[in-house]
């Protein structure tokens, strides 16, 4: 019996895929817990309009990543928030209260006007340690492989 797995199954196949498997297994075990559906023709061309709504929704996400990247090529953003003078030799560095999230970081891309992908998401953003001074930091925003180095300055505010 030729089924469409609706679920990744494991030893057997991955979403999407049509798999031809046993009448018992796929009625009383696939079908049952609602990990596969019979591979009739309408369901099979649902799935493929699926998975071509899905490849053009990834190639699109990667455009704006792309254009984000040339966008932010040599400009970074400016952050401003609450901080206190700090004992240092140096008295210039100042102590944020609360360190810089990654999602001030994507409300200060949007402030500034640029295209965000639309699958940008905080966990996306990684920093190599937290920001938790005033001054030049830098960022990755990360998709799949690639990464754009964000520069990021923070200032305190008034």
């Amino acid at each position: 019996m030729k089924v469409i797995l609706l679920k990744d199954v494991a030893k057997l196949g991955r979403k999407g895929e049509i798999k031809d498997v046993s009448d018992g297994y796929a009625r009383n075990f696939l079908i049952l817990k609602n990990l596969a559906a019979l591979a009739t023709l309408g369901n099979v061309q649902k799935i493929e309009t699926e998975q071509k709504s899905k490849k053009a929704q990834k190639e699109r996400a990667h455009d704006e990543f792309h254009n984000l990247k040339a966008a932010l090529a040599e400009k970074g953003i400016v952050i401003k928030k609450k901080a206190y003078k700090s004992r240092q030799p140096d008295g210039q560095a100042s102590k944020l209260y609360a360190a810089i999230s990654s999602k001030e970081i994507i409300e200060g891309l949007k402030a500034l006007g640029f295209l965000l992908p639309a699958n940008l998401k905080e966990e996306m953003i990684k920093f190599d340690a937290p920001i938790k001074t005033t001054g030049k930091h830098e960022a990755k925003i990360l998709l799949g492989n690639e990464e754009i180095k964000l520069q990021i300055l923070c200032e305190p505010s008034a």
